[in-house]
């Protein structure tokens, strides 16, 4: 999913302020992979940034109602991002946490504020409201969730009245959460089995049932793709300089194991996005005009009258899954498919030639196809394009352009 919202987030505050919205054009312009002055979802997606793997995923991770604990310097990274957002002064208010236990063995802490260092001694030694034991399997349709929420917090962790095995419906503080138990990494052993078994007999171009040096090169590139990086002479166990069938399996396997040791948690946005909202004629891109829209659009949706656009005012919902390890190419299989799509509006969806409105001279101008004309676009004289964008928003549109086209 496009998560544009973080993407906008220039201050990293949890909300889409107006002058964000009205900057968006700017802020994405090293997202318009193509040039064509619009913003497409294959062209937003994190594994998309034309520049690093890492930009579009931290800012991400920033606006995610998640953080991830595992010793002080992350501890001292989420009480940031806590008091960045909810505090006042570098100081947060000690209710909005229900840590009054951990509160007390802060020796620091008032009875109504925490500074920052109070605030990390929170995260570092919390007091649980839910705790959640899951059991995975390498089997399909077997792991399972149970979650135990603590006394007093029942409040603000509701779990819905029915659950399915291997699932868990909670809404916390009105935002929905599901947490998913996955396992069944015995099928991707299976799957990935067989698309090596189907490489090797491609690879084996003289059908002498084992691989050579050369031919082991076409192999393992097929490995690297399944998330095995290795190399002839690793994979060679008996070192007889011949690589059979079974030496690729033993060593697939091998190394699928060790993925299976790992657990991976993966965070998932459901229901409404911002992209979506923005999107108003669905045709899977951003224009120029749909950005500029966007304050008016937004404020709909702005319940807490903050002037400040956040997700969670969607009704938005997260499912949280809890997995084993899985080999690289089953775990990125959807991420491939998207960015092996070409760059350029194939991954939108164009308007038929028919379907555009205004003049001959307007359609053809307008190469993006979005229904306006940019200055960049327009093919005459800047005094000429004033002189047609009678609105002065720096767009052409096709009534404007008819308009003109009309006049004696």
């Amino acid at each position: 999913a496009v998560r544009l919202a973080s993407l906008l987030d220039i201050d990293y505050d949890g909300a889409i302020s107006d002058a964000e919205l009205k900057a968006s054009c700017r802020t994405l312009r090293f997202r318009d992979l193509d040039n064509d002055e619009t913003f497409s979802v294959s062209e937003l997606l994190p594994y998309r940034d034309p520049r690093s793997q890492n930009v579009a995923v931290a800012p991400d991770a920033v606006n995610l109602p998640f953080l991830h604990v595992t010793d002080r310097d992350s501890a001292q990274d989420a009480a940031s991002r806590i008091m960045q957002r909810y505090g006042n002064e570098q100081q947060l208010s000690a209710v909005m946490l229900r840590q009054r236990d951990g509160i007390e063995t802060t020796p620091s802490a008032s009875n109504e504020f925490l500074s920052m260092d109070d605030l990390r001694g929170v995260i570092e030694k919390p007091r649980f409201h839910l705790v959640m034991v899951v059991s995975l399997s390498v089997k399909a349709n077997t792991s399972s969730i149970k979650v135990d929420v603590a006394r007093g917090a029942s409040a603000f962790c509701k779990p819905a009245a029915e659950q399915a095995f291997g699932v868990y419906r909670m809404v916390i503080d009105g935002l929905p959460l599901t947490v998913q138990a996955l396992g069944g990494s015995a099928n991707d052993r299976k799957s990935t089995q067989g698309y090596l078994g189907q490489t090797f007999v491609m690879s084996d171009g003289d059908q002498n049932q084992y691989l050579d040096e050369t031919e082991f090169s076409g192999m393992k590139e097929a490995m690297i793709r399944a998330g095995v990086r290795t190399d002839f002479a690793a994979v060679d166990f008996d070192g007889d300089v011949m690589v059979t069938r079974d030496e690729v399996f033993s060593f697939a396997k091998r190394d699928q194991m060790v993925n299976a040791s790992r657990v991976e948690v993966s965070v998932k946005q459901d229901g409404k996005t911002l992209f979506g909202l923005l999107d108003s004629n669905g045709d899977r891109r951003l224009s120029a005009r749909e950005m500029r829209a966007g304050p008016e659009i937004l404020h709909t949706y702005d319940f807490n009258q903050d002037n400040k656009f956040a997700d969670s005012e969607l009704g938005t919902a997260f499912i949280l899954a809890i997995s084993l390890g899985r080999p690289e190419f089953r775990r990125m299989s959807g991420q491939t498919a998207n960015s092996s799509m070409p760059m350029g509006s194939a991954d939108g969806i164009l308007p038929r030639p028919e379907s555009m409105q205004g003049p001959e001279w307007f359609r053809r101008m307008d190469r993006n196809q979005d229904g306006d004309v940019s200055p960049r676009e327009f093919l005459g004289t800047g005094p000429q394009f004033k002189q047609i964008d009678v609105d002065s928003d720096k767009l052409i549109s096709a009534p404007e352009a008819m308009s003109i086209d009309d006049t004696p």
